[in-house]
């Protein structure tokens, strides 16, 4: 008995062990600007993507808006991007390629989406589900802000470009969030 004890011990002990995956982090300026919620500006609509599910922690799966790498998601992190007022597709990574969620952005709005993560046969499968405005500030508030690759290697192959596709950085935008450092 006293074996089966020890290595069920330490089975428990290596899997507590185990860390959850980590994703590059923007900067603690841009992290505090980003939770306070401001109205994106003028021409635009907020884009907030973020994973605060324990379940598949050791994962991480990546991004796309419009076919547009974004980079991963790890636990407890989020994208804050803005995007032109439209229809759009947000896209992540899954089992058996990528999962798409559309939605109709509208000007001077904050968006939501949750990326779940679900039983799969193999492996997890990630899913983007979009939140109420409310419950989206209230999660996004405790989770970090994660650093957007922006890597074109890894667009999709239907990457849209042009005609308010895609998404851009805020730090960049005329209208930044007060307190945020402009550029990239």
């Amino acid at each position: 008995m006293k074996p089966k004890f020890l290595l069920l011990s330490a089975a428990v002990a290596a899997i507590l062990s185990s860390g959850c995956a980590s994703v590059p982090m923007d900067t603690p300026e841009h992290d505090a600007a980003a939770k306070r919620f401001d109205p994106p500006p003028a021409g635009y609509s907020g884009l907030y993507v973020y994973r605060d599910q324990f379940t598949g922690c050791a994962l991480k799966r990546s991004v796309w808006v419009d076919g547009q790498y974004l980079g991963p998601l790890g636990y407890d992190t989020f994208f804050y991007r803005l995007v032109k007022p439209g229809p759009h597709t947000i896209a992540t990574q899954s089992e058996w390629g990528v999962n798409e969620t559309d939605f109709e952005a509208e000007e001077g709005r904050n968006f939501f989406f949750q990326q779940k993560f679900l039983i799969g046969l193999f492996q997890a499968r990630a899913k983007l589900y979009e939140v109420p405005e409310g419950k989206g500030m209230k999660h996004a508030a405790k989770l970090k802000l994660a650093l957007g690759k922006e890597d074109g290697e890894k667009n999709l192959p239907d990457a849209e470009q042009g005609d308010g596709k895609g998404s851009v950085s805020p730090w960049g935008v005329s209208g930044t969030p007060s307190g945020a450092p402009e550029g990239n």
